[in-house]
């Protein structure tokens, strides 16, 4: 029997062994990591969910299809109809058209009790007057359906040009300086109640702080003719000839109880900064899905993918941050507010968040913030200085305390949005210049201090808030 020669089996080179076990490695280890990023952003996102789901069991829009549910009602009974048109109708007075130069005219208006601009200013409301009768029968209207639309992203919106409302307020702030300079106080007072319903309807719906911020700059400028005419308004009945040039009882109450409800303001403030809240909700999902937003490029697609547990817990950190926000800027006062708001400055400035999009995303909201808690102020001011002009008809002097005017005139004296407790608004009618005022954003009485600025106007960030009762607030250049 021959000899069968047995040849060696062949083995792999070590090296291949090595790379298939550094491939079978990486195959687990992708496996791995697939795994773990896929299970943290899921648990991230279930996190996330649960938090919007409980700020939409509460009535707060969150994301962009929370904001674009409109109601449609019938043109006629829409406010939004009349104010677009009568936008349509207005013409700026000859030779001013830009905002400083409006600005200027109205404070030219409030400056004296003279009326030398009578022939121009009565030029402008003759040529504006559907307008103005446009402006009065939307503030008649008890709806309003503005018709805003949101898609996404949230930061490409295109808002419409909220100047044509400021414009119709400003025409009506002018006309009623005119009218009261003219002795005309009823015509006077319908201008200012169609300027505060025009303010009251631009907080339905406000889209973000944009519009919010533009129906306060209108409600402001209610406040600003109530200073105006107030200490000398006249009702119908005081005109010895039985002339119904006079503004009405009526007017005057309905004015009153309008400046003292805050609901609507409060809708604004609510609906402005969770739009704010959805902007930056809504720009973290861009980023997280891989698509940059504005000045924030997304990442690549391995690492946008890798990011995406990261960028949803940012984004439930961000919610609640900006959800404590708005909470804080619904309370009564600014102390209680400055207490419960969040440290956002220690948020965006610890570790990773340095670099995530909140650090650009996240709007300020102090500011805006204070801005609202003045107009509250200035409001319930203005409230308290049309019941003091009444009482002072009724009995022939101002009265010694502002605890005089209830129940006849207040139901209660407001209480200053700005002081510690529940604090009244303070009054002082015997000083060189009468004031009501507020102890302002430092929260510290200064007794109806002001300050001035350079150009002779009084400068709201500084000493305290006051309101002229013999509206004689200085108006600088």
């Amino acid at each position: 029997m021959g000899h069968v020669e047995t040849l060696p089996v062949e083995h792999s080179p070590r090296r291949f062994w090595w790379t298939k076990r550094i491939a079978v490695g990486a195959v687990l280890f992708l496996l791995l990591l697939v795994g773990l990023v896929v299970g943290a952003t899921r648990a991230s996102k279930n996190r996330l969910d649960t938090l919007v789901d409980s700020y939409r069991a509460a009535g707060e829009p969150v994301y962009v299809e929370d904001f674009s549910k409109p109601v449609k009602m019938p043109d006629d009974e829409n406010a939004a109809t009349y104010y677009t048109k009568a936008e349509r109708e207005y013409y700026p007075p000859a030779g001013i058209a830009s905002k400083s130069q409006i600005n200027n005219l109205i404070r030219k208006c409030l400056d004296s009790d003279t009326n030398a601009l009578a022939p121009e200013i009565q030029l402008f409301i003759d040529s504006n007057g559907l307008a103005l009768e446009l402006l009065r029968q939307g503030g008649e209207c008890e709806k309003v359906e503005w018709g805003y639309t949101y898609t996404s992203p949230l930061i490409n919106a295109v808002f419409p040009n909220f100047a044509t409302s400021r414009n119709l307020a400003k025409l009506a702030a002018i006309g009623a300086a005119h009218s009261h300079k003219s002795s005309r106080d009823g015509e006077a007072l319908s201008r200012i109640i169609s300027i505060q319903q025009l303010g009251d309807h631009r907080f339905v719906d406000a889209p973000f702080l944009i519009g919010h911020m533009v129906a306060i700059s209108i409600a402001n400028l209610t406040c600003a003719m109530v200073e105006f005419v107030a200490h000398d308004l006249m009702l119908q009945a005081e005109f010895e000839d039985g002339s119904d040039q006079g503004a009405t009882r009526q007017q005057v109450q309905v004015l009153i109880d309008a400046l003292l409800d805050d609901s609507k303001l409060r809708m604004s403030r609510t609906h402005g900064l969770a739009g704010e809240r959805a902007l930056v909700l809504d720009s973290v999902d861009q980023i997280r899905r891989g698509r940059g937003v504005a000045w924030y490029p997304a990442p690549p697609p391995p690492i946008s993918w890798l990011m995406q547990p990261v960028f949803t817990e940012h984004a439930r950190q961000i919610a609640g941050l900006m959800t404590e926000a708005i909470s804080a800027a619904n309370l009564e006062t600014l102390p209680e507010m400055k207490r419960q708001y969040p440290d956002m400055e220690a948020f965006l400035a610890r570790g990773a968040n340095r670099v995530l999009p909140a650090r650009i995303l996240m709007p300020s909201l102090e500011r805006a913030i204070l801005l609202d808690f003045r107009l509250r102020a200035q409001r319930r001011m203005a409230a308290i200085a049309l019941a003091i002009r009444l009482f002072e008809i009724d009995h022939g002097a101002r009265p010694r305390v502002l605890d005089e005017l209830v129940p006849d005139y207040l139901d209660s004296v407001p209480r200053d949005p700005f002081a510690e407790g529940s604090e009244a608004i303070r009054y002082l009618p015997a000083a060189d210049r009468p004031v009501l005022y507020s102890v302002g954003e430092n929260g510290i009485d200064e007794g109806g201090a002001y300050e001035l600025r350079s150009d002779g106007s009084v400068n709201l960030d500084k000493a305290d808030l006051v309101f002229f009762l013999n509206g004689d607030r200085p108006q600088g250049r």
